[in-house]
């Protein structure tokens, strides 16, 4: 019996991950010419803290100025921009605790990558 409670349990949190996943996949917007990898914890319990970290690299062989926002739950957003040589990379981290939590559980984080490019140009 006890068995089968855990399994219950199991099934309960797995949909309810899962289900986080999917609503997360419709909330904001995928870059493409900065390559960009997000980190998040997948659960926190109530009263814990996390941080989300996003991992930005400079795929393109040229100096690149990403500005970053960083939008979670709606209730808090930053933007900062950088400079990214040819081919390199840098993590920004941002916080995350219950105060950001929207919908009774869940935490939503976006992250929007803009990429200006610098050009050199010589006069004649």
């Amino acid at each position: 019996m006890i068995f089968l409670a855990g399994i219950l349990l199991e099934l309960s949190l797995s949909s309810g991950v899962v289900w986080a996943q999917v609503d997360a996949s419709f909330y904001g917007t995928p870059t493409n010419e900065v390559g960009l990898k997000l980190n998040c914890p997948i659960m926190l319990s109530p009263s814990e803290s996390g941080v989300v970290s996003a991992t930005i690299t400079n795929t393109l062989n040229e100096e690149v100025l990403p500005v970053v926002t960083a939008e979670i739950s709606g209730t808090q957003s930053t933007r900062q921009t950088l400079s990214l040589a040819p081919r390199e990379t840098q993590v920004l981290q941002w916080p995350v605790d219950p105060f950001n939590v929207i919908y009774g559980r869940l935490i939503l984080v976006t992250d929007v990558t803009q990429v200006t490019r610098t050009a050199t140009f010589m006069l004649p």
